[in-house]
């Protein structure tokens, strides 16, 4: 009765919807476990400061999404719908944004990058 009922037990267990999570590309993004995640339903999702550098998220529904200083660099958004999703921040360079839905999406502001090369420069007052 008792290997039975452990039977059951472990049959419903491994049934589970719960217990699928762990493989699902979406919630492996969401943890922070995985950066590819094609075609992803992330509608919604709060991805703020994530590092996504170089994530396939081709053709992923990412409307409504939270990506403030999200580092999206080298990414490939192609055919990602964006729309109202919050970009502030985010750093896009050499991502791919072909054919992306922006609509509504608050874009990244310019932030300046100090060039470790270049030598501080000082302005010394005029008389």
């Amino acid at each position: 009765m008792t290997r039975c009922l452990s039977a059951l037990v472990l049959g419903l267990m491994l049934a589970s919807p719960i217990a699928g999570l762990a493989g699902e590309p979406a919630a492996d993004i969401l943890a922070g476990r995985a950066k590819d995640c094609p075609k992803c339903d992330l509608a919604g999702a709060n991805l703020k400061r994530s590092d996504l550098a170089g994530a396939d998220l081709t053709g992923a529904n990412l409307a409504g999404a939270n990506l403030h200083r999200a580092n999206l660099a080298g990414a490939n958004l192609a055919g990602a719908n964006l729309a109202s999703a919050n970009l502030t921040g985010a750093n896009l360079t050499g991502a791919d944004l072909t054919g992306d839905k922006l609509a509504g999406a608050k874009p990244p502001a310019a932030v300046p990058t100090p060039n470790p090369t270049a030598s501080p420069s000082v302005t010394s007052p005029t008389r």
